[in-house]
């Protein structure tokens, strides 16, 4: 192709009629050689960038719809995530609107609570009791006090183990005494309270040990009603 292209340059430049035209001869067949792949290519790119664009568009749509979609779900933190330096357990506590549970009747129906409040307890670095960073710790025994500072009054409690589409928790169904300012008080008791053993042989033991006492965490947070 390059050697075609330089031939019509040089019988344009020697033509003393047409002096130094670096136009192209349009019947030479060899000229398609050259103009053909380059219209191709930039063709290729528009439809590329075509389809690049409108695959873009749909996933925008995607994205609008399912933000619009999940617009009615949101979990609302309490405080900061607290951890247990010398059990090697991290806490977090959030709430979001009640929950249907199966079996029915196993709490606070959804539709008499005002919110679900739920603790996710999962094992840190240096634990030694068989769970591996950041898995679940099952068999804890989660006693909970929540206490209006407006009033003094308390509800309390036992959250029960659970599981949502994003992994085992404990939780409960609350109802609350009205907006305000409440006070949290957790005591977690170790599997050790529901006889979860652990094995202590030298083949086939772990090296650490359950916390005897129950481990006392607190939060505080502003309760605002909410129509869910």
């Amino acid at each position: 192709m390059r050697k075609y292209f330089f031939r019509t340059l040089q019988r344009n430049k020697k033509d003393p009629k047409q002096g130094y035209n670096w136009g192209l001869d349009l019947q030479a067949p060899h000229l398609y050689t050259i103009i053909f792949p380059f219209f191709y290519k930039e063709s290729v790119k528009m439809n590329s960038f075509k389809k690049v664009f409108t695959a873009g568009l749909a996933a925008a749509a995607l994205l609008a719809g399912g933000m619009t979609a999940s617009a009615g779900f949101q979990e609302y933190p309490i405080g900061d995530e607290q951890e247990d330096t010398v059990n090697h357990f991290k806490v977090a506590l959030v709430y979001f609107q009640p929950v249907q549970m199966e079996p029915e009747g196993s709490m606070l129906a959804a539709d008499k609570a005002d919110i679900h409040m739920e603790t996710d307890i999962h094992a840190t670095e240096g634990n030694e009791c068989g769970f591996g960073i950041g898995e679940w710790i099952p068999y804890l025994t989660v006693h909970y006090k929540l206490t209006k500072v407006q009033t003094g009054e308390s509800i309390e409690g036992v959250f029960m183990p659970m599981s949502a589409d994003d992994g085992p928790h404990y939780g409960a169904n609350l109802k609350l005494l009205g907006a305000g300012t409440y006070e949290c008080e957790f005591s977690i008791d170790s599997p050790a309270r529901q006889n979860y053993s652990l094995h202590v042989d030298k083949e086939t033991g772990v090296t650490g040990h359950f916390w005897e006492e129950p481990v006392v965490m607190k939060w505080t947070f502003d309760y605002v009603p909410r129509n869910w």
